[in-house]
């Protein structure tokens, strides 16, 4: 049965099963690597930076000066940005359910591109480049 431009197929259905732990742990560090590779083809020397990388969740804050204060005291920030990914990734694991599991892929996967992009503009204003 045709059906119309930019509708669903009425045949496609998620699979019913539950999430394979191992297909998760793949597309899970899938990411990770992306992001990883991604940095380390760009500017390498940002490596050296991991251990505070979920302080750039606090890049996309509207001032420079703002961007600066939460580097400089990033401690709470960075334990607690870890806790968030510690989160995520315990309830995606956890998840059953595939089209759930798919929805909090992306989140995961935004939440990495937008730190990234955070941590990039933090750089940026902290070594004084634009």
């Amino acid at each position: 049965m045709p059906s119309g431009r930019g509708a669903a197929s009425p045949d496609f259905q998620f699979p019913s099963g539950p999430a394979s732990r191992w297909v998760k742990l793949g597309l899970y560090f899938a990411a990770w690597g992306t992001l990883v590779l991604t940095v380390w083809s760009k500017t390498p020397d940002h490596l050296q930076s991991a251990p505070a990388f979920p302080v750039g969740l606090l890049g996309g804050l509207p001032q420079q000066h703002a961007i600066v204060v939460a580097w400089l005291g990033g401690l709470p920030d960075m334990i607690g940005g870890w806790m968030l990914y510690a989160l995520l990734t315990y309830v995606m694991l956890r998840i059953k359910n595939i089209p759930i599991f798919l929805v909090l892929f992306a989140m995961f996967c935004i939440l990495l591109a937008l730190n990234l992009a955070g941590c990039n503009r933090m750089m940026k204003t902290v070594s004084g480049t634009h």
